[in-house]
């Protein structure tokens, strides 16, 4: 295996995140209801939402989102945390959220570790060399499986992909949800976002709430976020935006509606002034163009399947 192609980064990733420990704002009663009622919805429909949270330091973003660890932990579900860093090595902010289950799992009974190594080398199969390097953690489960061969950049990095889905799909399993939290979003990667917005495109995990944090940036900096929405928008993903900067955020947190019943992103619902489109979803609307937004907001409805709805917490225009 080509090291430098297939996992590029020279230096292990910590394990774990740092767990925040602040408690949440008074006053954030509906922003805390919205990201309940989303883990609710992939603990009961099954499928991925993105929830992004923005805000400027100290808007007490990080303590909100790790509000939902203890009770998702309590309904069996699993909670991993990584925080993305000013010029980090690539793949570090997943490599500390999913070592995050990993030490879990490693804190079972002997059955339960005996059960997840079964269960995880079968999900895996000959690509766990490459979750080994991305959580040093998973070599107590899994010791030093073989290095899969080398490949081309382009299939490497599939294959590197198709990986972190399989390993994801592991936890992400009906009734049993998982909430994965990055912080700091700003500062992400671009290979961190790539696998992102892949997880977002292609069938991801049974049941997925990723839960994303960052502050606002210029729109320059902030192209790469408006690529994830992009993303999400395109492929019919449930996408929540809570704006912790503006203080009816509470009010309007998790407001949804669904596109021919109330309007499309963007737009008011019946009776409703217009809705102004939150940064970086807006950058990702105008990245799909009106007829790529009027499809990507109608999601699988479109096609015969399932609705999927736009959520948003952004302050209503003046109309």
């Amino acid at each position: 295996m080509d090291t430098a192609r297939d996992f590029p980064f020279s230096h292990r990733p910590a394990a774990s995140a740092r767990h925040r420990a602040a408690a949440v704002a008074p006053g954030r009663d509906g922003e805390l209801a919205a990201l309940r009622e989303a883990y609710q919805r992939v603990a009961g429909r099954g499928g991925v939402e993105l929830l992004l949270l923005s805000g400027g330091a100290g808007s007490g973003k990080s303590a909100l989102a790790h509000s939902l660890r203890q009770p998702v932990q309590r309904a069996h579900g699993w909670f991993g945390a990584g925080r993305s860093e000013r010029g980090g090595l690539p793949y570090a902010c997943l490599g500390q959220a999913c070592g995050e289950l990993v030490q879990r799992v490693l804190s079972e009974s002997k059955p339960g570790i005996a059960a997840w190594k079964v269960g995880l080398r079968a999900a895996l199969g000959g690509n766990a060399q490459l979750m080994v390097m991305l959580v040093p953690a998973l070599e107590r489960l899994l010791g030093r499986p073989e290095a899969p061969p080398p490949l081309a950049p382009l299939a490497a990095q599939q294959r590197l992909r198709a990986a972190f889905r399989d390993l994801l799909g592991a936890f992400a399993r009906p009734g049993q949800p998982l909430v994965l939290f990055l912080d700091d979003l700003q500062w992400a990667d671009p290979a961190s976002l790539a696998l992102l917005r892949d997880l977002l495109g292609a069938p991801g995990p049974a049941a997925l709430l990723l839960l994303g944090a960052y502050r606002p940036q210029p729109a320059a900096a902030g192209a790469a976020l408006a690529r994830l929405t992009a993303a999400a928008l395109r492929s019919g993903v449930a996408l929540t935006q809570i704006d912790l900067a503006a203080p009816e955020a509470a009010a309007r947190a998790g407001r949804r509606w669904r596109d021919g019943a109330g309007g499309r992103p963007g737009h008011a619902p019946p009776g409703g002034a217009p809705e102004r489109l939150p940064a970086p979803v807006a950058a990702g609307a105008a990245a799909l163009g009106d007829s790529g937004l009027a499809h990507a907001a109608a999601g699988p409805a479109a096609r015969g399947g399932p609705c999927s709805s736009w959520s948003s917490s952004s302050t209503v225009a003046p109309g």
